[in-house]
C-alpha cells in the first residue's frame, strides 16, 4: 500500500476507463486509494458470466445496480436483484452469472486494491496483443492470485 497522502476523488458516474475484453470500467483504483480498496462496475450480457474461481490475495462485494446477478457458491446458487450486496471473501470458490435474458449492471469492490485491477489491465494488454488463449489467461490469473476451478 502507497505510503503518501491520499486526496479526496470523486469519479463521475460515465468516467473511468472502460475494459472491453472483460467487460469492465476502472473507477477508484490503487492510484485513488493507495491501494486499500478498487472499485469497477460491469455490464454481463443475458446469461453471461465467468467459471468457479478463487480470489487467493482480496475479498470481493458485489453489488446490483441494474437486472440481478446469480452466485454460484459450492452447490448453491443465490440470486441477487436490484440494491442487493454481497460480501465474497478471499479463498472461497465462487462463480457469477447474470440469469436474465436482459443486460444486468453491477459494481463490485476488491479489498484490498492492487491485484485484481492488474489482473484486469495485464488480460487487455493480452487480448490487444493477440495472445490471450487459455494457457494465457490462467497463467495471467495466476499471477495476480485469481485460480480457475473450471
Amino acid at each position: 500500500m502507497k505510503t503518501e497522502k491520499l486526496q479526496p476523488v470523486v469519479i463521475p458516474a460515465e468516467s473511468g476507463r472502460n475494459l472491453n475484453t472483460l467487460g469492465v470500467r476502472h473507477k477508484l483504483t490503487e492510484q485513488h486509494t493507495g491501494g486499500a480498496i478498487y472499485f469497477f462496475d460491469s455490464e454481463l450480457p443475458p446469461g453471461d458470466g465467468n467459471r468457479l474461481h478463487v480470489h487467493r490475495y482480496e475479498d470481493e462485494i458485489a453489488y446490483v445496480l441494474e437486472g440481478a446477478l446469480a452466485v454460484r457458491l459450492g452447490d448453491q446458487e443465490l440470486t441477487m436483484t436490484v440494491g442487493e450486496i454481497a460480501f465474497l471473501p478471499k479463498n472461497v470458490p465462487h462463480a457469477l452469472r447474470n440469469p436474465l435474458s436482459t443486460p444486468s449492471r453491477y459494481l463490485f469492490a476488491a479489498i484490498p486494491g492492487g491485484y485484481i485491477e492488474h489482473w484486469f489491465d495485464a488480460v487487455e494488454a493480452a487480448e490487444e496483443a493477440g495472445g490471450l488463449d487459455d494457457a494465457t489467461f490462467r497463467e495471467l490469473s495466476l499471477q495476480y492470485g485469481i485460480e480457475w476451478l473450471e
